[in-house]
């Protein structure tokens, strides 16, 4: 059984080494530019225990390099300490009400993250709860996520479905 709780400071680095893994596991190039890590790490320390970011995550743990700093930035795995095992953070934004959203209030999950060595254990369906909880808990009726292959029918056993209109993407160059 998995047991889930709120994240803490002391839990930022291995955050940061979550978002890592989410973003290879999307197809992303890690080998650029690395300030998205001191800015994740910055908004991650303003933004716990706040009223529009809830982060849930389940310990476990974490085999390999040694705690410390690689390529100017700080590891978080952990040599055979205490890590984290999976995550989750949710975001709630303020748009213009709507049919959906008479409150105005939309949920984004930003990150469902499952070490690959700690996964097929109930961590996400356990994380997924509780944040599906905290959004209720806030009034949000309606909750976008984006989901990897590996996540896919998981999120739909929660009664994640496409939505009826094309979600496009701008990104500044």
């Amino acid at each position: 059984m998995s047991t889930v709780r709120p994240a803490t400071l002391d839990d930022v680095p291995e955050l940061v080494r979550h978002r890592e893994l989410l973003f290879t596991a999307m197809g992303r190039d890690m080998s650029g530019p690395a300030e998205w890590r001191d800015a994740t790490v910055h908004t991650l320390k303003e933004a716990l225990g706040g009223d529009s970011m809830a982060v849930f995550v389940v310990d476990g743990q974490v085999d390999g390099e040694v705690d410390g700093e690689v390529d100017g930035r700080v590891d978080g795995q952990r040599n055979g300490r205490p890590g984290l095992a999976a995550s989750g953070i949710g975001v709630i934004d303020r748009r213009l009400p709507g049919p959906e959203t008479p409150n105005g209030r939309w949920g984004h999950i930003s990150g469902m993250v499952t070490d690959p060595r700690h996964r097929r254990k109930g961590h996400a369906r356990a994380i997924m709860t509780e944040l599906l909880a905290w959004f209720y808990a806030h009034e949000v009726r309606r909750i976008e996520m984006n989901a990897t292959p590996d996540g896919d029918a998981l999120y739909r056993e929660f009664g994640f479905t496409e939505h009826h209109a094309t979600a496009l993407t701008w990104t500044a160059r």
